[in-house]
C-alpha cells in the first residue's frame, strides 16, 4: 500500500503536472498560484492532530489556502516543485495515508451508525487485492468509486463511475454509472465477490484506453456486463446527505457538520479551530461532499464550544447560509490568473442582495475563464481583462452572455436583483423566475438595456 512517503520530487513530477487530471502528490496540477495537490485520506478520516499537521504543512509548503472540494477532498495550493517532496514527508510523519490511484469515496459518517456492512473494511480489501490495478496509468484520471455501507446518511447525490452499495448484512450490489437515467446493477454478492466484479470492471476500462462508461457503446456494454434482473435488491433507496449542525449518534455522542464558506479555509484558521476544540473528546474530523467537514464523537455539552469556534474561524453551521450555493476559486491575491477577488464579490452579494440567493440558484465566482471551482452554474461571473464575463447556465469557459466592465459589476447585480424582486411570482424561486424570464430579459438587466 502506497503512502505519502513513497512520493518524491524530481523533474518527472513537474512534467506530469497537467490540467484535466486529478491532481495528486505524484502528479500535482499547475495553476495560477503554483502547484495544487488534492488529498483524500484512507477512509476519509483524520484525527484533530492530523488536521493540525495538514494546516501546518499548507502554511509551510503552500500559500496557506486550503480548499474543500464538492466531493469532499482537501486541496493544498501554492506549492512549488521543490516543496512537493517535503509536503509528502510531513504528511507521512503525521501518519496521514494518501492512497494512490482513483478516489474511493465513503459516506463521511460511515462507521458511526448501524449499517448493513462495513464500508471501510471493503475499501481495505479493495486496496489490498487490487493495489497494482488501482495504480495503473491506464485508468481514467478522474475515475471514481463509491463504497456505501448502507447507513442513514449516504452518497446517493455523488456521481461515481462504479458504486458498491451494501443492501444487507455483507451483501453488496455493484452498479456502474452509464449515461442512462440511473446506475446499472451488474453484480450482487458478498464482499469478495464484489471485489471480483470491481476487478473485472476496472480491467475492462483499462483495456479500453482508460475509458469511462459513457465512452462504451451501449450494445457492447450490455453484452459484456448484462444488467441484473430488477428486483427489490437492485433498487437503491437514496439516503440523505449528512446535514450541517448536530446529528445524534447514540445517547452519549453526536456528530457535527460544518461547512467551509465558499469551500475555502485558511490554514491558520484550521489550526486555530483545532486548537480551540482540542480539549474536547472528539474522535475524528471527516471531509465530506458539499465542501463540508464533520466532527465525530462530540458530547452534547460540546455543541456551543464547537459552534463558537467554527464562527471565529470562518466555518458555517447554518444550513441556510447563502454561501452554500456559491462556488468561488482562490481569485486575485491568491492566484496569478485571477482578475478579481472572488470572495469579496461573493460576500457583497450575500450582504447586499440576499433576495437573489434563496438556495435555488447556483452561483460561480471564477477569477478567470478556466473555472476551477465549479463545472457549471446557473449564474457565473468569470474575470477577464477589464471586466467580467457573465455566463447563464454554463461554464466559465463558455462564450459570455454578457460582458460587464470591471467598475460596473455591482451595479449590474443590483439591476438583476431589482428585476428578480419585481418579477418573482408567489411561491416562485429565483432559479425558476430567471428560467421563466429567459436570457434576453436577464442580459438586458445586466447591461441596463
Amino acid at each position: 500500500m502506497a503512502s505519502a512517503q513513497s512520493h518524491h520530487t524530481d523533474a518527472g513530477v513537474v512534467a506530469a503536472s497537467r490540467r484535466g487530471a486529478c491532481p495528486s502528490l505524484a502528479e500535482p496540477m499547475q495553476t495560477g498560484d503554483g502547484l495544487l495537490v488534492r488529498l483524500r485520506s484512507r477512509h476519509g478520516v483524520l484525527t484533530l492532530q492530523q488536521c493540525r499537521a495538514l494546516g501546518e504543512a499548507a502554511l509551510r509548503f503552500g500559500n496557506g489556502l486550503l480548499e474543500i472540494t464538492a466531493r469532499g477532498s482537501i486541496q493544498i495550493r501554492g506549492l512549488t516543485p521543490e516543496r512537493i517532496g517535503p509536503l509528502a514527508a510531513a504528511l507521512h510523519e503525521a501518519a496521514i495515508e494518501i492512497p494512490k490511484g482513483p478516489a474511493i469515496e465513503l459516506p463521511p459518517l460511515h462507521g458511526l451508525f448501524h449499517e448493513n456492512a462495513n464500508a471501510a473494511a471493503l475499501e481495505d480489501l479493495v486496496r489490498q487485492r487490487l493495489t497494482a490495478l488501482l495504480d495503473s496509468k491506464k485508468l481514467a484520471a478522474k475515475l471514481s468509486i463509491v463504497i456505501d455501507g448502507g447507513g442513514p446518511f449516504g452518497l446517493s447525490a455523488v456521481p461515481a463511475d462504479i458504486r458498491l452499495e451494501a443492501i444487507g448484512p455483507e451483501r453488496w450490489l455493484v452498479l456502474i454509472n452509464t449515461d442512462g437515467p440511473k446506475p446499472l446493477p451488474v453484480a450482487l454478492g458478498n464482499a469478495g465477490e464484489a471485489v471480483d466484479c470491481l476487478e473485472k470492471l476496472l480491467r475492462f476500462l483499462a483495456e479500453n484506453g482508460g475509458a469511462r462508461w459513457r465512452d462504451i457503446p451501449p450494445d457492447r456494454l450490455h453484452a459484456t456486463f448484462p444488467a441484473l434482473q430488477e428486483s427489490s435488491e437492485t433498487v437503491i433507496l437514496a439516503a440523505p446527505d449528512a446535514p450541517l449542525g448536530p446529528v445524534q449518534i447514540d445517547s452519549a455522542a453526536i456528530a457535527y457538520g460544518l461547512r467551509a464558506r465558499f469551500g475555502q479555509m485558511r490554514a491558520a484558521d484550521l489550526i486555530g479551530f483545532v486548537d480551540d476544540i482540542s480539549h474536547l473528546n472528539i474522535q475524528s474530523l471527516r471531509p465530506g461532499p458539499g465542501r463540508c467537514l464533520f466532527l465525530a464523537g462530540l458530547a452534547k455539552s460540546d455543541i456551543d464550544t464547537v459552534a463558537d469556534a467554527a464562527r471565529r474561524h470562518g466555518l458555517s453551521t447554518d444550513a441556510n447560509d447563502p454561501s452554500i450555493k456559491m462556488a468561488a476559486c482562490a481569485g486575485a491575491g491568491a492566484c496569478a490568473s485571477g482578475y478579481y477577488h472572488t470572495r469579496v464579490l461573493g460576500e457583497a452579494m450575500i450582504d447586499r442582495w440576499p433576495g437573489i440567493l434563496d438556495g435555488s440558484l447556483a452561483v460561480h465566482m471564477s477569477g478567470c475563464v478556466k473555472g476551477c471551482a465549479e463545472r457549471r452554474a446557473a449564474l457565473t461571473f468569470a474575470g477577464v481583462d477589464g471586466g467580467y464575463h457573465v455566463v447563464l447556465s454554463g461554464r466559465a469557459s463558455d462564450p459570455p452572455d454578457a460582458l460587464i466592465a470591471g467598475g460596473d459589476v455591482e451595479s449590474a447585480i443590483e439591476r438583476l436583483a431589482r428585476l428578480i424582486e419585481a418579477e418573482k411570482q408567489g411561491g416562485e424561486t429565483t432559479a425558476s423566475c430567471l428560467a421563466r424570464l429567459g436570457k434576453k430579459r436577464i442580459v438586458g438587466a445586466l447591461r441596463q438595456e
